[in-house]
């Protein structure tokens, strides 16, 4: 049986989201668990409503059950989030997939930052890189460009790379892992204009993996 687990804020829920549910479904999946933040999202502020009404919407578009994101993760960094949320799926014993969204679609590329950002190599590039008062996030995608090229660092960039995140937290902790792109598009959110559906094309990434022995929150 396969469950697709997704770490969402949905603050708040559009199209776009729904589209992501309804992409599980039709690949297979036989149930959808988010893990969702609640009251607070990840910069700092209020969602834009409560995390019961966010809930049942996120019910609404497809979604079998929401846990929610504790806030110690949920206004975290982007790495302290996508762990907290794959560390809350992995505590159902059920969920055997994770989606995402992304804007790149390219697996490979998102698999060598994620590998990039937990190497050695990493931190002697990023030495070099000149505090010049510029955010520690814009240094790391310069020392990350040094190693991999402009192509590939400027996913740190694009969407904040919290949904990069997912690939670096979920697959060193992996026994088995594979990817698989969605495409399609349906304007399936009864709570949104259409004006806010993804393009399409627009890709979805699955990634399964088996549960390790634990997966502590560092």
């Amino acid at each position: 049986m396969s469950v697709t687990g997704i770490i969402c804020e949905y603050d708040p829920l559009h199209t776009g989201h729904a589209w992501l549910m309804a992409r599980a479904r039709e690949a297979g999946a036989s149930a959808v668990v988010c893990a969702m933040s609640g009251n607070f999202t990840q910069r700092g502020g209020f969602a834009a409503a409560d995390k019961l009404a966010r809930a049942e919407m996120a019910v609404a578009c497809g979604a079998d059950l929401v846990l929610e994101l504790p806030t110690v993760w949920a206004m975290s960094t982007a790495e302290r989030f996508a762990r907290g949320g794959v560390e809350v799926l992995t505590r159902t014993g059920v969920v055997t997939e994770l989606l995402f969204g992304s804007e790149s679609g390219d697996m490979a590329a998102l698999t060598r930052c994620a590998d990039c950002l937990d190497s050695e190599d990493l931190t002697a590039a990023l030495a070099a890189v000149p505090e010049d008062g510029r955010t520690f996030a814009a240094r790391r995608q310069q020392a990350v460009e040094a190693l991999l090229g402009p192509a590939d660092a400027v996913l740190l960039a694009i969407g904040g790379f919290l949904k990069g995140q997912g690939p670096r937290t979920v697959w060193p902790k992996a026994a088995q892992k594979s990817g698989q792109q969605v495409d399609g598009l349906d304007d399936v959110c009864p709570f949104c204009a259409p004006v806010h559906r993804p393009p399409v094309g627009t890709p979805a990434l699955r990634h399964r993996w088996r549960y390790p022995a634990d997966l502590p929150v560092q």
